[in-house]
């Protein structure tokens, strides 16, 4: 297939997985109106593998979208290996073309200027310590460790990844979907233009900061919205 039809093919799958995730925050927030508590854990730990999902999705459209990757970029990214790996190798990638005009020198202060170098580490940042932390849960989540996670090796429990899969709710997929979607979006302006990543990043990226500091308020606001809704149905003797 050529790249235009692949480009069709992976959006398409990208739109369907955004469907079955909008299908199914909606059977959560159901589940936690009703109080259904196991319901509500299923329904968080099948948001969380789609959400990664849709990331990889995004990748995939990237890869096969018109935009400023070469041939030879998309393939060194593809050959980078799992998609953390793969995100990793279309930053630094992307960094070099706008601002180092393709050269493979060393990524810094001084050869990228202030600014680009402090968005550089910082994409980085959320790479490393949010995102490769989701896929980690996913990638458990996919393999049926479901009651307890398992290190690499498969021979011993993983007690930081089993806490984080048992405590896992709707307040913390609040901030995995902003920081998925919006890393997401910054990379495909980064992808399409040095200008449109300029003119979007402080924005995009003061999304996902928001995000983390507004958290718990908006799980509030959220919780408090369905149990008058439970109340407003329970008074019309609606289930």
């Amino acid at each position: 297939m050529r790249m235009k039809e692949l480009g069709k093919v992976h959006a398409g799958n990208r739109t369907q997985v955004r469907k079955g995730i909008t299908q199914l925050e909606r059977a959560l927030n159901q589940a936690l109106m009703q109080k259904q508590t196991e319901v509500a854990r299923v329904h968080v730990r099948c948001l969380m593998i789609l959400w990664v999902s849709w990331l990889e999705s995004h990748l995939n459209v990237i890869l096969h979208s018109a935009n400023k990757l070469t041939y030879g970029d998309r393939r060194k990214i593809t050959e980078a290996g799992p998609v953390a790996k793969r995100w990793s190798s279309m930053i630094d990638i992307l960094f070099r073309k706008h601002y180092l005009s393709g050269k493979q020198k060393r990524l810094s202060k001084v050869s990228i200027g202030p600014t680009a170098h402090y968005r550089h580490t910082e994409l980085h940042s959320i790479l490393g310590n949010d995102i490769e932390s989701f896929i980690e849960i996913r990638n458990r989540l996919a393999h049926g460790q479901w009651h307890a996670a398992l290190n690499n090796e498969g021979t011993a429990k993983s007690p930081d990844i089993t806490r984080r899969l048992w405590t896992l709710t709707k307040q913390d997929l609040l901030l995995v979907r902003d920081i998925i979607q919006h890393f997401a979006w910054v990379m495909n302006d980064f992808a399409c233009s040095k200008q449109r990543f300029e003119l979007r990043y402080d924005k995009l990226i003061n999304r996902i900061d928001e995000s983390r500091s507004e958290n718990q308020q908006r799980f509030d606001w959220i919780i408090k919205h369905l149990d008058q809704n439970r109340a407003i149905r329970g008074n019309l003797g609606i289930k």
